[in-house]
């Protein structure tokens, strides 16, 4: 997820996709899940088209179990783009509470990547009165929904959860 992140935020998107799209193409079962798994970070469309597409071609082996994670991951993302925006498009104050919780149970990391173009694009003339303090008072608790979302993240491996034996000795 840190690397997507990174090359997103580091305009190295072609860099990636081209990796990808390499990676898809390998016999190599690793490579396959590699590149599976950093499509499940990404923030463009393409990605939910590319993996929809490679769910539909796989029979019910690993692989379509690693592709359905990798769209959870993607669809989580936009689901927290949803009720942000919803929370932000709304003059209703209790409506807007409702849609900040709602987002709070999906938000990530990816969230820093498209924050401010959503604040920007704010359709609500009142977002920037009513709701921007309440945003800003509110950090603290999306990084707390981020921590809690990601903590279970280095446990797995390409999405593959590692054995308790693993880890302890990866933390030594």
């Amino acid at each position: 997820m840190e690397m997507t992140i990174a090359a997103q935020q580091g305009h190295a998107l072609n860099w990636l996709n081209s990796y990808i799209e390499t990676k898809l193409n390998s016999s190599a079962p690793l490579d396959f899940s590699r590149a599976v798994t950093i499509l499940g970070f990404l923030e463009t469309n393409d990605a939910f088209t590319c993996l929809s597409q490679l769910k539909e071609e796989q029979p019910n082996t690993w692989k379509k179990e690693i592709i359905n994670i990798s769209l959870n991951r993607w669809q989580r993302n936009s689901w927290a783009k949803q009720w942000f925006s919803r929370f932000m498009n709304t003059d209703n104050r209790v409506m807007a509470w409702s849609y900040f919780r709602l987002f709070l149970r999906c938000v990530d990391s990816r969230f820093w990547l498209w924050k401010d173009e959503f604040i920007c694009n704010a359709s609500s003339n009142n977002f920037h009165k009513l709701y921007l303090t309440f945003f800003e008072e509110n950090l603290n608790k999306i990084d707390n929904s981020i921590k809690k979302h990601e903590k279970d993240l280095d446990k797995y491996f390409l999405c593959y959860k590692l054995s308790q034996e693993l880890l302890q000795i990866l933390q030594k």
